[in-house]
């Protein structure tokens, strides 16, 4: 593993302990520091600014949305603000994988699978230190939590997490399913900063960055239905043992949502032993046809297109893959000649902005390694989850999006309460999202970005 990552496992796992005991002494401090997120979900957007005034300081104004107007809300906390906003950050670093019998395993690897907690926090710790001036006061606990290892709710109870004003973090759809179950139950906020194939039911406490897998399925679908395309489309979707049902079982919904548009598919079982020879016999050249793989996993996306290479040297075919297909190496090559490649993209990075400038700045003095992306949302999405509650209170994900510029939220089937015991609103949602899509376009000219709003 390189020494400069090791390095900064251990210096962030002295930081997590630092920061549990910071959550049980006397509450620190913060003073706000208005740098821009360096990322917006809203495509053709790459950065946005805020700035609230405090007497205690007069911090630097990059850009104030005007929110002196907007549609009164009728949630009895809505307008919850708070002296010390508790936030609790979920994040699957699976740290009973480095014990053995209680005791540390000396010179052991790190587990792969910690990395991307790890570079969460990372960009997370990065986020905090720029908070560290304002009038706000924060109390980040930090929970080591994956599904299957022990039951959420025994975690939470431990974690005194019923206290916190704002959940935020999980990295898998299982996890979280089951911190949305939980902040329904309690009755807090979750900010859930990925999309993944999770989609609550009446559940108006959780609030997602971005659009659910499902609701990928669904825009990307209806793009290549409605594209303008000169043959009619026809879909085919790859069935493996390695397939994932219920995104399997999405596409056929999302194919077949509406009879005037809907496109005729087939299905191709594929296995590593498949010879291309098969797959020819499907195509007919009076269709454009779009490859539909049902799994996120990057490994296996990469080998059922290396073992496509063949056929995407010589016909023109469309793949439709999924967020995490971006962990790709060389995806361009992979497209061959004559095919192209598409991934849903829900956010954009502009790295030669001064804010992206100077996070990736602070980031390599403290880490000496370049931010990932997960480094990235961990630290706009903390100054993101800072900037809502020191701005609207404990109830900022039920303000309209067009007042409440920096999130773009929009509700998801709102329906009548029929228990206002359960539920504090008129109404009930689904839950909140972030709705804004893009597509990018790989083949060997190199790639496009097609947004879908």
């Amino acid at each position: 593993m390189h020494s400069a990552k090791k390095h900064a496992f251990y210096s962030t796992f002295k930081l997590i302990g630092l920061l549990l005991l910071f959550a049980c002494s006397q509450k620190p401090t913060y003073k706000m520091v208005y740098n821009a997120p360096i990322y917006s979900n809203k495509p053709g957007k790459t950065s946005f600014g805020y700035s609230k005034k405090k007497k205690v300081v007069q911090p630097t104004i990059i850009e104030e949305p005007s929110l002196e107007s907007y549609d009164y809300i009728t949630h009895n906390d809505s307008f919850h603000f708070q002296k010390t906003y508790k936030i609790g950050v979920i994040l699957p670093f699976a740290f009973d994988s480095l014990y053995r019998d209680s005791s540390a395993i000396a010179y052991s690897p790190i587990p792969k699978g910690i990395y991307p907690a790890l570079d969460f926090y990372e960009g997370l710790r990065i986020a905090l230190d720029s908070l560290h001036n304002t009038g706000m006061r924060l109390d980040v606990h930090i929970v080591d939590y994956s599904k299957g290892r022990k039951s959420f709710k025994t975690i939470a109870n431990k974690a005194h997490l019923e206290e916190m004003d704002l959940l935020m973090g999980t990295l898998s759809s299982n996890d979280a399913a089951e911190v949305a179950a939980y902040a329904l139950e309690k009755r807090i906020p979750f900010l859930s900063p990925l999309a993944n194939s999770f989609l609550p039911t009446h559940n108006p406490y959780y609030i997602t960055l971005n659009p659910s897998i499902v609701e990928i399925q669904q825009k990307t679908i209806h793009h290549f239905k409605t594209d303008g395309s000169e043959k009619p489309t026809r879909f085919i979707l790859i069935n493996s043992n390695k397939s994932e049902k219920r995104i399997f079982d999405k596409y056929y919904s999302a194919i077949n949502k509406s009879a005037k548009t809907s496109a005729a598919y087939e299905e191709f079982n594929w296995s590593n032993t498949t010879k291309t020879d098969t797959f020819f016999q499907l195509l007919d050249s009076n269709y454009r046809y779009v490859i539909l793989l049902a799994s996120t996993d990057p490994n296996f996306a990469s080998q059922f297109l290396k073992a496509m290479k063949p056929v995407n040297d010589s016909i023109k075919l469309s793949y439709l893959g999924l967020p995490s297909w971006k962990d790709i190496e060389s995806i361009a090559t992979l497209a061959g000649k004559k095919s192209d490649i598409y991934i849903p993209n829900t956010y954009s990075v502009d790295k030669n902005s001064n804010s992206y400038k100077n996070f990736s700045r602070r980031f390599y003095e403290k880490f000496r390694i370049a931010p990932s992306e997960l480094a990235i949302r961990g630290y706009s999405n903390t100054l993101l989850a800072a900037h809502a509650l020191n701005n609207k209170g404990t109830g900022f994900y039920l303000f309209k999006d067009e007042v409440y510029k920096t999130m773009y939220l929009q509700p998801i089937r709102i329906i009548p309460s029929k228990n206002k015991s359960l539920y504090p609103h008129h109404s009930v949602v689904d839950y909140y999202y972030n709705p804004h899509l893009s597509l990018i376009k790989y083949n060997c000219t190199g790639k496009l970005r097609i947004n879908l709003d």
